[in-house]
């Protein structure tokens, strides 16, 4: 039987994913000052963090062979925690709360879809990314195919965030079978500049009858849950448990196991 998602319980290794959690934030933020876009990315974003609770310390060379060998599920243009030699992915080594972790910060005005990531030998990790809605090449490709206009900033697409939201759980899957970690994982998503957001999809044959926006800013989720539920055949439940917390805010369809599955396999 599957393990319903829980709580995140208090823990002596909290500070040290919390620790990695604020100080990703706070880069994401600081970067978004200093490489203005169209929308405002300090605001604009979502971190996804995770912790393998009370695992060995592992090194940062131990970290980049994990990554090295992780298939590539590449969602909307997107691979979590995404390194290699080439600028701007290649990975530097820096200390945050007298551990250190690899990161990489993907944040020059040549990218349209931004990231900024930390992976600590503690394995806990962090990304924050910009909304793949509030890119140029959504709003083009759905203006292009119709005469309706997409305003960035203004829409969440269920259908892509739950795409997002399998992808990250999958990397977090890799890197606990890679270190053979079969304990409790904490996740931690933090959904940002959600108020005035509605829901819309990118094809132009769904519609939502009822237009609610968001009146709330934020949304953070945190539950525990066994490695073993992030296998592919039993991720619908926690991917459930990220989705739907957020799409209450704009009153949609709720977001259940089986409707993740219905969209993950329709895209």
């Amino acid at each position: 039987m599957i393990e319903q998602p829980r709580p995140t319980p208090e823990t002596v290794e909290e500070s040290v994913f919390e620790a990695d959690f604020e100080h990703t934030v706070g880069k994401w933020k600081e970067e978004a000052q200093e490489h203005p876009y169209e929308v405002d990315l300090s605001n604009f974003f979502v971190g996804y963090g995770f912790h393998l609770v009370d695992a060995e310390p592992v090194t940062t060379d131990q970290i980049t062979e994990c990554l090295r060998q992780r298939p590539h599920d590449a969602r909307g243009g997107h691979v979590f925690f995404e390194s290699n030699y080439n600028t701007p992915y290649r990975p530097f080594v820096i200390e945050v709360a007298g551990h250190h972790g690899l990161e990489v910060h993907v944040n020059t005005t040549d990218f349209d879809h931004r990231a900024v990531w930390r992976l600590s030998e503690w394995l806990s990790g962090t990304e924050a990314i910009s909304y793949w809605e509030d890119t140029a090449r959504i709003k083009d490709a759905v203006e292009h195919r119709s005469s309706l206009t997409w305003e960035r900033g203004q829409h969440i697409w269920i259908a892509q965030q739950i795409s997002y939201a399998n992808s990250f759980l999958a990397t977090v899957k890799h890197i606990a079978d890679y270190f053979d970690f079969t304990g409790d994982v904490r996740i931690r998503v933090l959904f940002s500049g959600l108020s005035g957001r509605n829901l819309r999809s990118t094809n132009i044959g769904v519609y939502y009858s009822m237009d609610y926006r968001a009146r709330q800013n934020t949304k953070q989720i945190d539950f525990v849950l066994k490695a073993s539920d992030l296998a592919a055949e039993t991720r619908s439940s926690a991917i459930a448990s990220i989705i739907q917390p957020m799409n209450k805010l704009t009153q949609g369809p709720v977001v259940n196991a089986e409707s993740v599955v219905r969209s993950l396999r329709a895209n």
